[in-house]
């Protein structure tokens, strides 16, 4: 028996007890069912985006330096730039964390520092290229760590206000955002400052006819 027994009422008047169970228990919100945590698949997933992260910062080092026939084509800053905006909502709706949120962006960020910071003989090509004309690796890690910034701030703002709507759920933050309407617009029309009369309906003005000629008004 989860909840109270309540007796149940026959046709001479008397009540026989334990004849109605009533279950008491309270209804499952969303915020328990992820107070669990993430799974392990939820982490390998992680693993693997992070992972994918890194490879990008690979990638968008090398293929820099493309021409378009005689014009730089640094078409990788944009790759990474959508990457890095993307790859942490990914991982947030499987975490529910904003750390882990942030990770698959600082792979790419200090594989792609470290590719630049570390010179390798196989990869010198690329790095000559870099050092005349710098602009290209300024314009890849600006790109890629302000998408990623943005994109783990919005996440961090929707994070605070899901917390803080659990915690107080009559507050402003878990009213729909799309409404709007006055902050009366849902009362009575007898209460507040509505522009209505008590009874409901609206106040019209009544127009008074003219006193005949002749007549006092």
């Amino acid at each position: 028996m989860t909840g109270d027994s309540l007796p149940a009422v026959t046709g001479d008047g008397s009540a026989a007890p334990g004849a109605l169970e009533v279950d008491a228990a309270p209804a499952a919100t969303p915020a328990d069912a992820g107070a669990g945590g993430p799974t392990w698949v939820d982490l390998l997933l992680v693993l693997w985006l992070t992972l994918i992260g890194a490879a990008l910062g690979v990638l968008t080092f090398f293929f820099l330096p493309l021409w378009l026939g005689s014009v730089p084509f640094p078409i990788s800053t944009v790759v990474a730039a959508v990457a890095c905006w993307y790859l942490p909502r990914l991982v947030y709706p499987l975490t529910r964390s904003v750390a882990l949120s942030a990770a698959p962006v600082l792979a790419w960020f200090v594989v792609t520092v470290v590719l630049y910071f570390l010179p390798n003989p196989t990869y010198a090509v690329p790095l000559r290229i870099y050092a005349y004309a710098p602009w290209r690796m300024l314009l890849l890690v600006g790109l890629g760590a302000l998408a990623g910034a943005a994109s783990i701030g919005l996440i961090w703002g929707e994070h605070l206000r899901a917390e803080y709507a659990a915690i107080d759920p009559g507050s402003d933050a878990g009213r729909d955002p799309g409404r709007t309407g006055p902050p009366d617009a849902e009362l009575d029309a007898g209460t507040g400052n509505t522009g209505r009369s008590g009874r409901g309906t609206p106040r019209t003005a009544v127009a008074r006819p003219d006193p005949p000629r002749g007549e006092p008004s």
